[in-house]
């Protein structure tokens, strides 16, 4: 399985760097973006193996950010990952429920730990679709772009 390109949707730039290090040292490549606004414009532009979204972004929330990926048909099928600075309940719930493939905090979670998951997330949301009955996959994008747990 090939990674083609990861965006990492982070507005802290000293973290975005420590990351992006990481992930293209175990040569996963890595587009930055530190807006909302400018994540979805990049991801509208091309497709991606796999988004990280911090929650806390300035502008637009990561929620908000995850949203707009799910409603739009060139992004709504990409694995997304959000990031949080804090254990919150409610906001993995909410990303989950709009189709997030998993949720980490930040802190614990090191820049390694994100690199080595990184095939195992990209497998199991492309085995999810293609287990999907033709025509579902589209289905469970927009479902979960409408909160209904795609």
């Amino acid at each position: 399985m090939r990674i083609r390109r990861i965006l990492m949707v982070e507005d802290d730039l000293e973290v975005a760097a420590r990351y992006r290090l990481e992930l293209e040292l175990n040569g996963f490549p890595v587009q930055v973006a530190n807006t909302g606004a400018m994540a979805l414009t990049l991801a509208m532009r091309s497709r991606w193996s796999l988004v990280l979204v911090d929650h806390g972004i300035a502008g637009l929330s990561g929620l908000d950010v995850l949203a707009a990926l799910r409603s739009d048909v060139r992004s709504g099928d990409a694995p997304v990952v959000m990031l949080s600075d804090r254990h919150d309940r409610d906001l993995l719930m909410r990303a989950l429920g709009l189709g997030a493939i998993d949720c980490l905090i930040k802190t614990p979670a090191t820049p390694a730990q994100i690199s080595h998951s990184v095939p195992s997330w990209v497998t199991s949301h492309r085995a999810r679709l293609a287990n999907l009955p033709a025509g579902l996959a589209a289905h469970a994008v927009a479902a979960g772009a409408n909160g209904n747990g795609g």
